[in-house]
């Protein structure tokens, strides 16, 4: 099976609604997508019965920002998602959100650990410093460029976590563009391989001017669209 686990869509950031993003994730061939739009479960409804009506797996998840001392630290991207957390429980640092991730039988993932979001390469130094455990590390990031990339790897290879890669699409033209493979015939034991460290992570490397041209057309179509 072969689902892009990183995609965002207007409940966050991105500039296309979740039923855009699911009908691309159709057409490129993908078994499913996963929603994981930025401290929103907001697409998660229009996501799941757009996947329906094409055939297709959509994932609940969130990219959600972790806080130590006030401050935002980094993100954890929960997947395979029963409820919302931080409407729950609100802000939370990092172990407690683990824990809140774990209650419901969700997936932790640490997204773009080596890429070039300062707050974000926090989190891999919080999972060293606290000793917490992790599903799994997002080791391909369509937003990030290959040596990035391969610091993730070599990450989530010493620390023997799960492996995933999602496209981390703004816009529907970048999904499928990285996605995760296991050998899965059913969603459950495709979440079930990551945790097994049974996943790969697949997808196209770009050079930091791909990178750069994405994010500028992304944020361009996000003005034109809330005008």
């Amino acid at each position: 099976m072969k689902l892009d686990l990183h995609t965002h869509t207007i409940y966050s950031d991105g500039v296309d609604t979740p039923e855009t993003i699911v009908a691309r994730a159709k057409a490129v061939g993908l078994d499913g997508v996963a929603i994981t739009d930025h401290n929103s479960v907001g697409g998660w409804k229009r996501g799941i019965e757009a996947g329906r009506a094409l055939g297709i797996f959509v994932v609940p998840g969130n990219e959600i920002a972790i806080r130590e001392n006030g401050k935002t630290t980094g993100e954890v991207i929960a997947l395979f998602m029963q409820e919302d957390i931080k409407k729950k429980f609100g802000p939370s640092d990092m172990g407690d959100l683990l824990d809140r991730i774990k209650d419901q039988d969700a997936l932790s993932v640490i997204p773009h650990p080596f890429g070039d979001y300062a707050r974000v390469q926090k989190a891999t130094a919080i999972v060293d410093r606290k000793g917490l455990k992790v599903d799994a590390v997002e080791v391909m990031n369509g937003r990030c460029p290959a040596d990035s990339n391969s610091a993730a790897f070599e990450f989530a290879m010493k620390k023997k976590l799960g492996q995933t890669a999602g496209s981390d699409a703004h816009r529907a033209e970048e999904v499928g563009h990285c996605y995760t493979f296991a050998e899965a015939d059913s969603i459950e034991e495709f979440r079930k391989a990551i945790k097994k460290r049974q996943s790969k992570a697949i997808g196209m490397q770009k050079s930091p001017k791909d990178v750069l041209y994405h994010r500028a057309m992304c944020k361009l179509e996000w003005i034109f669209k809330k005008k």
